[in-house]
């Protein structure tokens, strides 16, 4: 027996269907999480390049608060021609929290974008995207623990311990 498919208007997962392979999904995954590895790969070295050839810090007159509203800008167009297409499809639309959400965590990613460029004009980018990273990494594990309560194993600790450690190493 199938499970109940979701109502129509709930962004979401879909509900799990027992009767498929049970790594049937893994190249998928294996594909996205390369596309993020990439992806923030490239978002790193669009602002590593901004930084030293278009902005005033290199000589340039384009402001951060430009080069942001582009970055964010082409990132909204995109995710809501996802959004329509996923809606039109699907019958399925976000929910007002969903909005809400992604407000939020936009507003967390421009104040995190600019402040990695202000870091730069301090920092050597070898210091600066490390330190970036592992700030976001810890902050997540902060959030997950404090918020909603999820715990953290051995190994998250000991990864966490780690980051720390190599972070220090390269400041050092």
């Amino acid at each position: 027996a199938r499970p109940a498919a979701e109502p129509p208007g709930k962004l979401g997962p879909p509900a799990a269907d027992t009767d498929a392979e049970p790594h049937a999904d893994a190249p998928k995954t294996v594909g996205v999480l390369a596309l993020l590895f990439l992806s923030g790969g490239l978002v790193d070295v669009n602002m590593k390049v901004f930084r030293e050839t278009f902005s005033a810090a290199a000589g340039g007159d384009t402001p951060i608060s430009t080069f942001l509203l582009f970055v964010f800008g082409v990132a909204f167009l995109v995710g809501a021609v996802a959004v329509v297409a996923t809606g039109v499809r699907t019958g399925r639309w976000p929910s007002a929290q969903a909005w809400a959400w992604g407000v939020g965590l936009g507003v967390v990613n421009y104040g995190s974008a600019e402040f990695l460029l202000r870091a730069l004009d301090q920092l050597d980018g070898t210091v600066a995207f490390p330190a970036n990273s592992v700030g976001i990494v810890f902050g997540a594990a902060l959030i997950g623990r404090f918020v909603w309560g999820e715990a953290l194993s051995r190994a998250n600790l000991v990864g966490l311990g780690l980051a720390g450690a190599a972070l220090v190493l390269l400041a050092g």
